[in-house]
């Protein structure tokens, strides 16, 4: 492009060297298309870099500029910013030229520039013909810009690219980097205020991953809460952010601590190589033992109840047959009140009279069923009542979703990603599961709500492991609360930067050795081990009593009232039962004894 009195720093870009023909007029149309001046309708539709490799080299020559302000050298960051499907600032390698060495100085030691741009040469001519080649040293300067001036030999050959693009990141020189944290994540970074702003790490495994970076590029951290309560990162209605994400989108960190990796977020930042992978599961309480009056007829199922109900009703038509085809005559209740007493084992005389005949061949294999029927039922019984059924928690989130509505669920609530992925999801298991969840913010809270009732606690298994080791578990370990088999909606946790931040590619190199040595899974454990020591120490400073859990819930041998509470409703129904018999009949004798009375008198 040529420049004039445009307020846009002007560039020609040419096409890479190692491309044909088609591919280089391919090239030159999405750079037109990515262009400022172009229509928006035609940026991001062709991506430049399937037509050629990685190790581009951008010729940037820089002609026409009039002024060499701080707009001017921000006009040209944003440019480059524009040719995002032509150009990688972190990766492509840039040669900066120019008549105006003064300019070329500004724009290696301005920060928007300097920082934005990775691989840079300068190249600018001296008096006499030399050319001097200059590039940024980052954090130099006290973790500020400055310029580098490079030292090419006469032989060097353009294939000898360390040369020219040496790596100037091993050492950040005490960079101050501001880490934006989301306290509301206490399982993976927890700080406390050492003064009024000024917070330090505690502990957490993303401090101690901080701790390790900073150990190997030499800067520090200036840690703080994320805006609006210390949260991940949500996106309001409006469009802004909050949390550590909204803080690395306005520029008010550079880092964002323990976020987790969704597309959403992935549209306005970037991401380290992940710290953790997390899962979202559910935790329940240990089954609880389960009382009802109900128990009386737990032994049996419906269908077997009526199968014993058609049973005494058939065989009862069935035997008054029998007797009238043998020219016997028994009362209906007579034969009513044998047939129920035989089958609850009750003494009973016989109501025949012959010896052999078709009734006592029906009846000996009625005793027969009867015997069964009752010795099953008390066996079951016994053990029901002594041997309480446990609740069956609901293992997956299809099963969460179809629990009573007096089944609670609950979020455990962090202003992120858990929340957005339910809310969002498409899925009908987690449709219904978001219309029936409420939300608590505190995590401890949220497990504890759920021991001994029928609730459930929604959250990531590191928090999950966290809390019970923290809050709800006794020092062998064990705890009163099942977390599910069952997990959904895997994501990555790591460090949030602003894209293509130039030191992404050091601190995936370190977290990278750290994850496959499998040092992440040993600093998890020290973790663990540090919070229950320190719940330890507290407890013996205030003199509390050790919590002791059991790995299976233990049901008293003794038998409650809760137990046997069916058997004191049949008695209550019989004697109800009785009392409306006993009036029933005292009104049905004076009803007869009024009649009576005119007879009487009468005679």
């Amino acid at each position: 492009m040529v420049g004039g009195d445009t307020e846009y720093p002007t560039a020609r870009l040419s096409p890479p060297v190692n491309l044909d023909s088609i591919q280089q007029e391919k090239y030159l149309f999405a750079l037109k298309a990515n262009s400022l001046h172009a229509n928006k309708n035609y940026r991001g539709m062709i991506d430049v870099h399937k037509y050629r490799d990685r190790c581009t080299c951008a010729l940037v020559s820089l002609v026409g500029i009039g002024s060499h302000n701080s707009t001017s050298i921000q006009n040209l960051y944003d440019f480059v910013k524009e040719l995002n499907g032509v150009i990688k600032s972190d990766e492509d390698y840039f040669v900066f030229h120019s008549e105006e060495r003064s300019l070329l100085d500004k724009l290696l030691i301005s920060e928007p520039f300097a920082l934005g741009i990775k691989n840079k040469l300068v190249v600018t001519n001296e008096r006499g013909g030399d050319k001097t080649y200059k590039t940024t040293c980052f954090y130099c300067n006290v973790g500020q810009p400055s310029i580098y001036k490079l030292k090419i030999p006469d032989d060097t050959t353009p294939k000898n690219i360390a040369i020219f693009y040496p790596d100037l990141l091993k050492n950040f020189h005490g960079k101050k980097f501001r880490v934006s944290s989301a306290v509301l994540s206490r399982w993976l970074t927890e700080h406390h205020q050492t003064a009024p702003g000024v917070w330090e790490n505690t502990r957490g495994i993303f401090g101690t991953a901080l701790d390790h970076l900073s150990y190997k590029y030499n800067f520090s951290c200036i840690y703080f809460p994320s805006i609006g309560g210390g949260g991940s990162g949500l996106k309001l209605e409006n469009g802004t952010w909050i949390g550590a994400v909204g803080d690395v989108i306005s520029g008010r960190a550079d880092i964002g601590n323990a976020i987790g990796q969704i597309y959403l977020r992935n549209l306005y930042v970037g991401y380290t190589f992940p710290v953790c992978y997390v899962w979202l599961t559910f935790t329940t309480s240990l089954p609880q033992p389960r009382y009802s009056w109900e128990a009386i007829y737990w032994p049996f199922t419906p269908l077997m109840w009526f199968g014993i109900f058609s049973a005494i009703i058939v065989s009862f038509f069935a035997y008054s047959f029998l007797l009238k085809i043998s020219s016997q005559f028994v009362p209906a209740s007579t034969r009513l009140v044998y047939m129920l007493k035989t089958l609850m084992e009750q003494g009973a005389p016989d109501p025949e009279e012959r010896h052999l005949n078709s009734t006592r061949t029906f009846l000996a294999f009625w005793l027969f069923f009867a015997l069964l029927i009752s010795t099953a039922y008390k066996s079951k019984l016994v053990s029901t009542l002594a041997f309480p059924l446990m609740d069956e928690p609901p293992k997956t989130f299809e099963d969460l979703s179809r629990t009573n509505p007096s089944f609670e669920i609950i979020l455990q609530y962090v202003r992120g990603a858990a929340y957005t992925i339910l809310k969002t999801s498409t899925n009908p298991i987690f449709h219904r599961v978001f219309t029936r969840m409420e939300l608590e913010e505190n995590d401890a809270r949220c497990f504890q709500r759920v021991i001994g009732r029928p609730a459930s606690c929604i959250s990531w298994n590191t928090v999950v492991d966290f809390v019970l080791h923290k809050n709800l578990s006794d020092k062998y370990g064990r705890t009163p609360l099942v977390k599910a088999p069952d997990t959904a909606s895997f994501i990555a946790v790591g460090y949030v930067i602003k894209k293509r931040a130039l030191f992404r590619l050091k601190f995936d190199k370190v977290l990278m050795t750290a994850v496959d040595m499998g040092l992440t899974e040993k600093w998890w454990k020290i973790d663990y081990e540090f919070v229950r020591r320190k719940r330890r120490d507290f407890e013996k400073s205030v003199n509390k009593t050790q919590v002791f859990y059991d790995d299976n819930l233990v049901v008293d041998d003794n038998l409650s009232m809760k137990q046997l509470s069916g058997t004191f409703y049949v008695l209550s129904f019989g004697l109800f039962t009785a009392f409306t018999s006993f009036l029933v009949e005292k009104a049905w004798e004076l009803r007869n004894h009024k009649r009576n009375i005119p007879l009487l008198i009468k005679n």
